[in-house]
């Protein structure tokens, strides 16, 4: 029963923290999608090709 007991919060425990960093890395993306976006536009609109 203890060696379960571990095991399934040892399981909880790497899903939280590959949740959290999933969430990170989704939360970098979309800020990296806008920053890029806007500078894009920005970039469009003060140089016309």
């Amino acid at each position: 029963m203890k060696i379960l007991k571990f095991i399934v919060r040892a399981i909880l425990k790497l899903l939280i923290f590959t949740i959290t960093i999933s969430f990170a890395i989704i939360k970098l993306v979309v800020f990296f999608a806008l920053v890029i976006f806007t500078l894009g536009a920005f970039g469009s609109r003060t140089q016309k090709y």
